[in-house]
């Protein structure tokens, strides 16, 4: 019964749907040499294929976000790492789409208002809560929904992919 008072369970599970019955998806499959984890960036490859993001020249390379598949077995076992690795498949997000994602703050308490826009860096596929003097880009078509929760060190918010 402790396990359900107050804060003890996580709101949001990075990658996966907020809102079970409006997300829409497709498949997709993963090149280059990076492992991704579910809720993260891709962006396209330039052959049909998509890799983790990577030095983007602008957003217009960004395709999505990988949805967080119920079942995927964990990789090692001291680690138990659940990632989506080069060369094999899974669900890339497409408009219509609530989704929690990891979300780093420009200033030590993320500002994560209702219809705020996402920003990214595009070196790394980072996202933000807002722009640092033009060193992260809007992530057109994406937006805040306004909730959001900390989960240990890492700040965890609710997306809307239109």
């Amino acid at each position: 019964m402790g396990l359900i008072i107050k804060d003890k369970l996580p709101m949001f599970i990075v990658g996966f749907p907020t809102v079970s019955d409006k997300y829409n998806v497709t498949g997709g499959l993963l090149s280059g040499t990076s492992p991704v984890k579910f809720g993260e960036l891709l962006m396209f490859d330039g052959s049909g294929y998509f890799k983790k993001v990577a030095n983007a020249s602008s957003v217009s390379e960004i395709a999505g976000f990988v949805l967080g598949t119920n079942v995927k077995v964990a990789e090692g076992f001291a680690t138990n790492v659940v990632q989506v690795n080069p060369g094999e498949a899974f669900n890339l997000t497409l408009p219509g789409s609530y989704l929690a994602v990891e979300v780093n703050p420009v200033d030590d308490t993320p500002v994560i208002a209702p219809r705020s826009q996402v920003y990214v860096e595009l070196t790394t596929g980072t996202l933000y809560d807002g722009a640092d003097s033009g060193a992260y880009e809007a992530l057109p078509g994406v937006e805040f929904t306004g909730a959001w929760e900390k989960q240990g060190s890492k700040f965890v918010a609710e997306i809307y992919v239109k």
